[in-house]
């Protein structure tokens, strides 16, 4: 793919949507052309520069805040003036982590080198990863969409099969049905991409706009209820002879442990359910984590110590990663369609040894690695996160992600989506510091294309 780059150009920043800094090298200069909605405003010659040393970390402060103030002047005349634009970090030099897994907090402020990824000309923000991510779920949604609508007279009948439902319960009887029924779970974020929950009204009109009831996953014996936005196991459940429904419980100021009856489990709750599988065969978190992926679609060879467990023993851990797979794959998903991406990047990194699930969902009071297991007072975190697709949406551009780096609380959410999806990528040796911004960005997308491909549709 070849992308057109005017001559000189060492690199090009968009501020704000409608602004735009290029720098290039002319006669032995830096040259700051600054654009607004792609009309050039005025020209700054970094003469204090040397263009064989071009950083732009390097610029000096006194040129910085000579493009800031030309900016400030430039917008102050605009009824929608803001005052002060800043330089986002993303856009900068920094020095690359190791491969680690950083765990994003509300009282920790997180590098943008866990989050942006180096190009050859220009950055890729961790904003732009998740519209990435996004937008190529929405793709995959929308053409199997396409494929349920249609009816194809060579096939008498869709090209692809909807899941079933029936009053009110979805039955996942294929690894399609996982991204099919998006929406219907709990409702998507933005409701608008997933209108009435697509083909639901073809099938029974009464099922328009409704959300499913209840969940039952290639018949494995039981269903799960959905209730309150929460996906619940039947009371009771239990793994082993223990009852995985279990909490604790805040009485008095003191915390008191109830045996039972917790069935929407949390992710801590999740964490000790699969210490429970793990203890009775003496597993460790990869060999669970590629038993959660074969189980989305039940295609592939069947894992050769999950062949050796009692028929019961197989039953439980069967359902229970069936429950768990609900809540990644349907209800995270169905509120942000990215979860679909994340939850597979997720457990493709514990499959392979990178994460374990404590890691994943429970590493510190805050939550965990895995972008949705966040605790404490999520309010409004959701809608923060929504701001990054929609600002792209209305202005063409990436939304900074300084204000969410600089302001963890505000949408844990979208940080730990950024740090996740670019940990995948570089733990699978997928980017390049010799590749332009546009073709890593494509890599990128097909990159996620194969992953989902490779779980959710053969």
């Amino acid at each position: 793919m070849s992308t057109f780059k005017p001559a000189g150009l060492l690199r090009s920043i968009s501020l704000e949507g409608e602004y735009r800094l290029d720098f290039f090298k002319q006669d032995e200069k830096i040259i700051a052309k600054i654009f607004h909605a792609a009309q050039l405003i005025k020209e700054h010659c970094l003469e204090t520069m040397s263009s064989e040393a071009w950083s732009f970390k390097k610029i000096p402060m006194l040129d910085r805040l000579e493009i800031n103030r030309i900016l400030n002047e430039h917008a102050s005349n605009r009824a929608d003036y803001q005052p002060e634009f800043l330089l986002d970090e993303s856009d900068e030099e920094f020095e690359e982590v190791e491969k680690v897994v950083f765990v994003a907090q509300r009282q920790k402020i997180t590098s943008a080198a866990f989050m942006t990824v180096s190009c050859q000309d220009q950055n890729i923000k961790g904003s732009t990863l998740i519209e990435i991510v996004h937008d190529t779920i929405q793709d995959w949604f929308g053409d199997f969409v396409d494929g349920a609508c249609e009816y194809e007279k060579d096939l008498d009948g869709p090209a692809i099969y909807p899941p079933r439902v029936e009053n009110n319960i979805l039955f996942i009887e294929d690894q399609k049905d996982w991204v099919m029924s998006l929406g219907g779970w709990r409702g998507m974020m933005p409701q608008k991409e997933v209108k009435d929950f697509f083909v639901y009204e073809f099938i029974d009109p009464s099922l328009r706009g409704k959300k499913f009831s209840g969940v039952s996953t290639f018949n494995n014996g039981v269903i799960f209820s959905i209730k309150g936005n929460r996906l619940h196991l039947p009371e009771n459940f239990s793994i082993n002879g223990v009852d995985v429904t279990g909490y604790y419980e805040n009485q008095a100021g003191r915390w008191v442990y109830v045996p039972s009856g917790n069935t929407d489990l949390s992710y801590p709750q999740i964490v000790q359910a699969i210490e429970l599988i793990k203890r009775a065969r003496n597993l460790v978190d990869s060999e669970v984590a590629k038993l959660q992926l074969y189980l989305l679609s039940r295609e592939g060879d069947f894992l050769e110590w999950y062949n050796l467990l009692s028929p019961q023993h197989r039953l439980e851990i069967t359902q229970f990663l069936d429950f768990l797979n609900g809540v990644m794959f349907g209800m995270e998903a169905s509120g942000l369609n990215a979860a679909i991406a994340t939850s597979l990047m997720t457990l493709d990194l514990i499959a392979n040894g990178y994460l374990s699930y404590q890691t994943a969902f429970k590493a510190n009071s805050d939550g965990g690695f895995y972008p949705y297991a966040c605790f404490g007072n999520n309010k409004g975190t959701y809608s923060q996160r929504e701001r990054i697709v929609l600002h792209k949406k209305e202005t063409r551009d990436s939304l900074s992600m300084k204000e969410f780096r600089d302001n963890p609380s505000l949408s844990p959410v979208a940080l730990k989506e950024a740090v996740l999806i670019k940990a995948w990528l570089d733990f699978n040796k997928l980017l390049s510091k010799e590749k332009s911004h546009e073709i890593q960005k494509v890599d990128i997308k097909k990159s996620i294309k194969n992953l989902i491909d490779q779980y959710l549709w053969v």
